[in-house]
């Protein structure tokens, strides 16, 4: 029987490997998507500051024994994150040396390029790269409106599924769900007219393709529209598809969306019975004329070249 020298961080890595989340690559295959996979957010943090830090202070006995390691309120606050992706590493004993540098906790992950102060370790000379390749399981991105036109490869979007809905002639678009603690798109929406009809945390992402010769200026051209768009009426366009950004990832351009799929307003009218009573009706033509505000704003706007077609900012049903 083995015996495991290290049962307190071995419990650590079977929690850590549990609680992984897998999210999809929007930049892989179209056709077949590749997988990572990432901690949510908060997850750390709410584990081992749990019971008044308890499986923080049990670690770094175990680690340290009866010597003067760090303290673990310390850790428990400042350092959670660094201390799972080193103790994944079996390199636990190494957040001595993190705590006793700020330029070195969880606030300054990821680390894009080697801190000053990152240690050593002599018996491992690719202790950097090793932490750095680990790290993006724990940070994968919080998705904001307006989010970052670069975001780097090797981070993690922490989208749950990816569910192709149609492809054209230069991108396709997928209905995409992001991980409810990593989503803040429509967190400063509350103020605008109409609230956004998709379902929770689900979005639509319109992918381009380095690969085809004209999608970075079709990508800027739509993206340029959205923008435009969004500042006609202060962005309280109630018929019009919300936009929430556009980024490049990888080999991609991606325009992130409302996802609204209710149909044209013959499908509606056929699924829907008739209106009943006089406040049914009300609500029926206050859809039908945000609708047509949502028209009024797209012929009002000014697009050199356009060509832009109504179908893309269109709220369907």
């Amino acid at each position: 029987m083995v015996q495991v020298v290290d049962p307190r961080a071995q419990n650590l890595r079977i929690w850590i490997e549990r609680k992984y989340v897998q999210a999809y690559d929007i930049a892989s295959n179209a056709g077949a998507p590749e997988t990572y996979r990432f901690l949510p957010r908060g997850a750390a943090e709410k584990h081992l500051r749990d019971n008044n830090n308890l499986w923080t202070r049990l670690l770094l006995k175990e680690t340290f024994g009866d010597q003067n390691g760090p303290d673990a309120k310390s850790v428990a606050q400042n350092y959670c994150r660094i201390l799972c992706i080193l103790t994944t590493l079996s390199k636990q004993r190494f957040i001595a040396s993190f705590v006793n540098y700020t330029s070195l906790s969880d606030a300054r992950l990821p680390f894009e390029t080697r801190p000053s102060n990152f240690p050593d370790d002599p018996d491992d000379t690719h202790f950097y790269t090793k932490f750095f390749e680990r790290q993006w399981h724990f940070c994968s991105r919080v998705l904001e409106k307006h989010t970052s036109s670069l975001i780097p490869k090797h981070e993690v979007l922490p989208i749950l599924n990816l569910d192709r809905r149609g492809t054209g002639g230069s991108a396709t678009v997928y209905r995409a769900t992001v991980h409810e603690d990593h989503d803040q798109l429509r967190q400063s929406s509350s103020d605008d007219e109409s609230p956004s009809t998709d379902p929770a945390h689900c979005y639509a992402i319109k992918t381009f393709r380095h690969s085809r010769r004209d999608s970075e200026p079709s990508y800027e051209q739509e993206k340029t529209a959205f923008q435009l768009l969004t500042q006609t009426r202060d962005g309280a366009s109630p018929g019009l598809i919300a936009f929430y950004g556009g980024f490049e990832y990888g080999d991609t351009f991606n325009i992130l969306l409302e996802y609204a799929d209710g149909g044209t307003l013959n499908e509606y009218m056929r699924d829907h019975d008739q209106p009943q009573t006089y406040q049914e009706a009300v609500d029926l033509w206050s859809h039908v004329f945000d609708t047509i505000k949502g028209l009024c704003c797209i012929h009002n706007m000014y697009l050199h070249d356009s060509g832009a077609n109504h179908q893309r900012f269109m709220r369907q049903g």
